[in-house]
């Protein structure tokens, strides 16, 4: 278990331009599913049903990722299941795509994971740099997935899923981008 929090401010892109606000990221696209199935096991059919309505109100396809933000319970069950759905999802892409997460550096924040974790989307997407998942050594075999390993690693950074997977069958995913140039000129 951990302890933390984040908050956002969200407002159109217009707005945020008008005001010279600093600008952290773009929603490009949401997808919430709820399979509702068991309290803690979860269900891939949801998840894989949020990440694709994520990709598809975005627009981006999984050639267009350059990064996933995982879950990442770091439970048998859990990480199995999810890579299943990225494997699903993302297809020939799963090779190329890295992935990581955070829970093992902060814990499980229970209901702040979420906003935390897409925090650390939002920085990675900022400074262009994949953060590693700490102590993974031995990834499981069914889990055939690029994840980031060791150390932070810089990296062109466009576009980024984070998944977000709760009790009770509640799968939420994000397509992010990365912040606008201010001045294009």
């Amino acid at each position: 278990m951990g302890e933390g929090a984040a908050a956002f401010v969200l407002e159109t892109l217009e707005s945020a331009q008008t005001r010279r606000a600093p600008i952290l990221g773009e929603i490009l696209g949401s997808g919430l599913a709820c399979d509702a199935k068991h309290i803690v096991q979860p269900d891939q059919a949801g998840q894989i049903k949020a990440v694709r309505k994520a990709l598809a109100m975005a627009g981006v396809t999984p050639d267009q990722l350059d990064y996933v933000n995982a879950h990442g319970t770091a439970t048998e069950i859990a990480d199995v299941v999810e890579c299943g759905t990225l494997q699903a999802v993302l297809g020939p892409a799963t090779e190329r795509v890295p992935v990581s997460n955070t829970k093992a550096q902060l814990g499980h924040l229970m209901g702040a994971t979420a906003g935390v974790e897409l925090a650390v989307t939002l920085l990675a997407l900022e400074h262009q740099t994949l953060p590693p998942c700490r102590n993974l050594e031995h990834p499981d075999p069914r889990c055939a997935l690029n994840f980031v390993r060791g150390a932070p690693q810089p990296a062109r950074l466009r576009v980024a899923l984070k998944n977000s997977f709760a009790f009770g069958g509640t799968n939420c995913a994000l397509v992010l981008a990365a912040p606008p140039d201010p001045d294009p000129a």
